[in-house]
């Protein structure tokens, strides 16, 4: 594996881990939770490299939840980033994946809706979305979206995603949740059978939605 400690995206700063061999790979971008990046965003990017993406990490730093413009600037981060990546030799451009982890899935989820999809979407074929905030579903890209949730979840309630998902399942649109019974938020960095479940489901929905 090759660790590329500050990725080609100026100036946000990144971290990009590649499988061995010229590729090109599809690629995952990796949204941290208002703590930044830790250990379970690095520990995503080596599961998903040893997989056989190129796994980016997009370094906001410690993100104020309470800052409405936080969302926002997020956005355009990850627009920037993909732009970025798509031009590199050894990434697919045609198959972007996103996982994002509390404040980063709220982000992911926010880039599918109509005013901010256009500087995403094109080659995005899958969103994972560890316990989100579920508060807006003006989604305008048809892009599969798996939300994976806690059913003990205080600080994110799984109840409005489930709603959410409903709600897109009825408009057609490709959307699956999944709500781990005695799961708490960050659930996937616990090892026990909602962590080691929810792997193997984004492991997988990426395989059917990235490489096939």
């Amino acid at each position: 594996l090759l660790m590329v400690g500050v990725s080609a995206v100026t100036p946000l700063r990144a971290q990009t881990t590649k499988p061995e061999g010229q590729g090109p790979f599809p690629v995952i971008v990796i949204l941290h939770s208002t703590q930044g990046v830790t250990s379970a965003e690095k520990t995503w990017a080596d599961r998903l490299s040893k997989a056989g993406y190129v796994a980016h990490i997009v370094d906001s730093g410690g993100v104020n939840k309470d800052n409405p413009l936080a969302v926002k600037y997020r956005r355009e981060e990850l627009a920037k980033a993909v732009e970025k990546l798509r031009q590199l030799p050894y990434v697919n451009p045609d198959r972007i994946g996103l996982l994002g982890r509390s404040h980063g899935s709220w982000v992911a989820l926010a880039s599918l809706q109509e005013e901010y999809a256009k500087g995403v979407s094109s080659g995005l074929r899958a969103v994972v979305a560890f316990y989100p905030l579920c508060s807006t579903d003006n989604w305008a890209a048809d892009v599969p979206v798996l939300l994976l949730l806690g059913a003990w979840d205080t600080v994110t309630r799984a109840g409005p995603c489930e709603e959410l998902a409903a709600r897109q399942k009825g408009k057609g649109l490709p959307v699956r949740a999944i709500t781990y019974p005695g799961a708490g938020h960050f659930f996937d960095m616990v090892k026990d059978a909602s962590g080691d479940a929810a792997e193997k489901e984004v492991l997988g929905f990426f395989s059917e939605n990235l490489k096939n």
